[in-house]
């Protein structure tokens, strides 16, 4: 896997491997190298000593990792058990945003092409809103857009007659009918469109967005236009790719029926079951250990007086004490994260390079 950050698909072989080694010593100390040297002189400030990890690895050293997606879109490799993928989330509910005056024109009779910048990242509408509307203006679609919050007069003006904006709409209710999402690459969005079968076209290059187009192209549900900022003859040719292609749908299809079969919430709620009772049992060794010490403490034996500890007895009984830690179901190094005194942390968010 190259590093993450890059937007590079995986290479198998002797070949990829050289490949990853080089773009992982390029991005560590090149590309990020100025990061790197302050996050570890911000660390080491902080806490008296260097990170025992690379800055974007931060997330391995988690005790559990909850992705909201499937395998199926993740890129093969051996993960650790900690890792755990749970499906999207639900889609929300929009009973509370009003339906637009033009929603009856979303009728069937023509493909819909929903173009969304999402909330984040639409400062500038120009980036993708506007060369999808330039691009689609003359195509037998109806598209959909969604500000996420902008006004709509910042949207490029007159619209063209088969156009159609608000500044939220319910997606409860729009992504059903969607034929075609045009989206940044927000990982949420993707992940809800997948869940509703809709292939994609993305141009997303900045934050997380550049791994999440990566993927929607190696997994086939749809196009990654590889760039910020498409012009409209790009948009066009890549919705009527998708469009026409049945290979798209089918991919998000299979995709759509992995998430069905996935946890969800409930997926969360035994990950966080799991950690409490991990910790519990922390607890409950920490505190036979303790009492074990103590015992030790005052035991005697021949050459120590009375109440003096005995070194012989106190070294059996912290191994008896190891053993057993080491023996409880479903812990792993438990001894060390004890002696550690490990903190329990749970990371929610995309499964990253460092597995």
């Amino acid at each position: 896997i190259a590093p993450f950050g890059l937007g590079i698909a995986p290479m198998p072989g002797p070949i990829g491997r050289l490949r990853n080694a080089f773009l992982t010593f390029v991005a560590e100390k090149i590309i990020f190298g100025p990061v790197v040297r302050e996050s570890v002189e911000t660390f080491t400030a902080a806490v008296g000593h260097a990170p025992s990890t690379y800055f974007l690895s931060w997330i391995s050293l988690a005790d559990a990792v909850v992705q909201f997606t499937v395998p199926g879109f993740e890129y093969p490799r051996e993960l650790p058990d900690r890792v755990r993928f749970v499906g999207p989330l639900p889609t929300p509910a929009g009973a509370e945003i009003a339906l637009p005056e033009w929603w009856n024109d979303l009728d069937g009779t023509r493909p819909i092409v929903h173009v969304t910048q999402g909330t984040v990242a639409n400062a500038d509408l120009e980036q993708l809103i506007a060369p999808t509307i330039a691009g689609l203006a003359a195509s037998n679609v109806l598209v959909v857009v969604a500000t996420g919050g902008r006004p709509l007069s910042a949207l490029p003006h007159p619209l063209p007659a088969n156009v159609r904006a608000a500044e939220y709409l319910p997606y409860d209710r729009l992504l059903p009918i969607t034929d075609v999402l045009v989206t940044n690459g927000g990982y949420g969005g993707v992940q809800q469109a997948l869940g509703q079968r809709i292939p994609l076209v993305v141009a997303g290059q900045t934050e997380d967005k550049v791994e999440v187009s990566a993927r929607v192209g190696w997994s086939g549900v749809g196009v990654n236009l590889r760039t910020n900022r498409p012009g409209p003859v790009q948009v066009r040719d890549a919705v009527e790719r998708v469009l026409d292609d049945p290979s798209y749908r089918l991919a998000a299809e299979r995709l759509a029926d992995e998430m069905a079969k996935a946890d969800g919430l409930a997926g969360l709620d035994a990950v966080l079951a799991g950690l409490e009772r991990e910790t519990a049992e922390l607890r409950w060794a920490g505190a036979l250990r303790g009492r074990a010490d103590r015992s030790a403490l005052m035991g005697e034996c021949a050459g120590h007086g009375m109440g003096m500890p005995c070194p012989q007895r106190l070294s059996s009984r912290r191994e008896a004490a190891s053993v057993r830690l080491g023996r409880l179901p479903g812990l792993r190094c438990i001894r060390d994260r004890f002696q550690a005194r490990a903190h329990t942390l749970l990371f929610l968010g995309n499964a990253r390079k460092p597995f």
